[in-house]
């Protein structure tokens, strides 16, 4: 019984590895850590030329960028944010600001032409910290993209608040019943 847990862990973290490496976006949205009243999200940028629509402003140099980060703001309430190493020390004139319920718009420039993201640069972006308020569905999207960032790809996120692992027969042990709960859980999220 063992034997048969462990393949199926095996098939489905090797399926999410699939899934993640056919989606490979320019911008993604992702979770980073989560607890019960807070949830991390990690904004990475993937600058490769081959994933944008062959906008040519978008191959060059960020001097300048934006967009907007839609949540569900009946369960997610915006706390503050973080520079992510790509811009740590770059994009002095940099800010993350609420504009209205549930959109965040995010934007900086750079006139020094050492301190800019250049093309083939990768790396975290921004990282966003949100009190979870209520259980419930959350879309967190990035759109309206801006400036240098117009006709990049981006992947986003849906998620349900919460799931957290779950002890289904109450053996405190990971067996095939978990397994099958979690496949259940990612089929939702992936639908």
């Amino acid at each position: 019984m063992k034997y048969i847990s462990n393949i199926l862990i095996n098939i489905v973290f090797l399926s999410l590895l699939m899934i993640h490496q056919a989606y490979a976006e320019n911008l993604e949205l992702k979770e980073k850590n989560k607890t019960e009243n807070q949830v991390i999200f990690e904004i990475t940028l993937n600058y490769d030329p081959e994933l944008t629509d062959n906008n040519a402003k978008a191959l060059s140099p960020v001097h300048a960028f934006g967009f907007d980060i839609a949540y569900n703001s009946a369960v997610l309430s915006f706390q503050s944010y973080e520079k992510g190493a790509l811009i740590k020390n770059r994009y002095e004139t940099f800010e993350v600001m609420p504009v209205s319920s549930g959109i965040l718009r995010a934007g900086g420039f750079e006139f020094d032409k050492d301190h800019k993201i250049q093309t083939g640069e990768s790396g975290v972006l921004l990282l966003l910290t949100f009190s979870i308020e209520s259980s419930g569905n959350y879309d967190i999207v990035i759109q309206d993209l801006d400036d240098l960032f117009e006709g990049l790809s981006v992947k986003n996120i849906t998620q349900e608040t919460p799931p957290e692992y779950d002890d289904v027969n109450k053996d405190g042990k990971v067996g095939l019943a978990e397994v099958i709960h979690l496949l259940q859980m990612l089929t939702r999220i992936s639908n």
